[in-house]
């Protein structure tokens, strides 16, 4: 039986052990009340670089991904950011 809830292998993968977010998940959760203008503000980068990430249209930085971990108080983990654009 597989360990991994998610991606059915065989040993207990990352977001098994620790579940994360997504960044859309994170800007969608109504209870946050965190909007792209928020995140972007506290990053310092426009509200178009937010959504194009969210989106997949966009890999993050190495200092943006950083940021967008430590700004969601790490419900975001750099697992959990686009590190390909998607086709």
């Amino acid at each position: 039986m597989p360990l991994c809830v998610i991606q059915g292998l065989q040993s207990p993968c990352t977001p098994c052990k620790k579940r994360g977010m997504t960044l859309k998940e994170f800007l969608e959760d109504k209870e946050r009340a965190v909007t792209a203008a928020d995140l972007a503000a506290r990053c310092s980068v426009s509200v178009a670089t937010i959504s194009r990430i969210k989106d997949k249209r966009q890999v993050p930085s190495f200092q943006l991904a950083r940021l967008l971990v430590e700004h969601t108080g790490g419900l975001v983990g750099f697992d959990d950011l686009p590190w390909e654009k998607a086709a």
